[in-house]
């Protein structure tokens, strides 16, 4: 009964969304971020900026123990040409565990193909400094880093991206041992192993011209050299532009492994004009 009133309250802010907005979310791990190579301009000499503001919520079991979180995470977007950059920084209230912040994160991506045809490719790498608790749940307590290759394929209706990254921790504390949880995965608002390859398959299609974009997304990930579990995650995606403006949703569920029990988020964005 715990895990299903706890999946209520994970989905319950994202259900509300999408009743009162059609809306989606570009997929986004706490410790490695998304940079969108759909953002990139067609000319090298443009730039492009965007904001965004989102609210999160979660709930998971960990020691036999039922816990909610929320919180709110702001981030900002831009780049040049074939290249772009995401900084984003995350705020959560934990269950018996009070408010504070996450992990900041900071995100680049280049796109390698010279043109701007129907497939793309390009390389991304991410860190994540330890601002957030790693006792309360709100961080890992020690640098991560991750980098990898993406690959993207689009129509005028599609998109499809396929990115894998090996993500892994720095410093003494990268084996997770020395927290209350003594856990492979942590923290507790989007745990993780310590060191691990993860591979992310995305699927958006657009289905009405100028507004609502749907799709749907699989998270696989799997320990590299040190203890941890593997997971697969996956996720619906809905997305609604008003103009410069675009509402996003992310709802996700666990497919193998035990990371959540249910997660949600509602971003709003705002593309600042290049």
């Amino acid at each position: 009964m715990d895990r299903v009133r706890h999946a209520v309250i994970a989905g319950a802010a994202v259900a509300a969304a999408l009743m009162l907005a059609p809306a989606v979310a570009v997929a986004q791990h706490c410790h490695i971020p998304d940079v969108d190579p759909g953002a990139a301009t067609e000319a090298a000499s443009s730039w492009w900026l965007e904001a965004r503001a989102g609210a999160i919520a979660g709930a998971t079991d960990f020691m036999d123990e039922s816990l909610d979180y929320e919180g709110l995470r702001l981030s900002v977007q831009g780049g040049r040409g074939r290249l772009s950059a995401r900084v984003a920084l995350p705020a959560y209230r934990v269950a018996d565990e009070g408010v504070g912040l996450g992990d900041a994160t900071l995100a680049l991506s280049g796109d390698l193909l010279p043109g701007r045809g129907r497939v793309r490719a390009g390389l991304g790498a991410s860190i994540a400094a330890p601002t957030g608790d790693a006792d309360g749940g709100r961080g890992m307590g020690h640098v991560m880093v991750a980098g990898g290759p993406w690959l993207r394929m689009g129509t005028d209706r599609v998109d499809a991206t396929l990115a894998v990254t090996l993500a892994s921790a720095l410093g003494d504390d990268a084996e997770h041992v020395l927290h209350r949880h003594a856990a492979a995965g942590w923290p507790l608002v989007d745990p993780m192993n310590p060191r691990e390859v993860m591979g992310v398959a995305r699927v958006v299609a657009l289905l009405v011209p100028g507004g609502l974009h749907a799709g749907a997304q699989l998270t696989f990930a799997t320990p590299v050299g040190l203890d941890g579990e593997d997971r697969v995650i996956g996720a619906a995606l809905l997305e609604r532009p008003f103009g410069r403006y675009a509402l996003h949703v992310l709802v996700e569920a666990p497919l193998v492994g035990d990371p959540f029990v249910a997660r949600g988020s509602l971003e709003l964005s705002y593309r600042f004009p290049g």
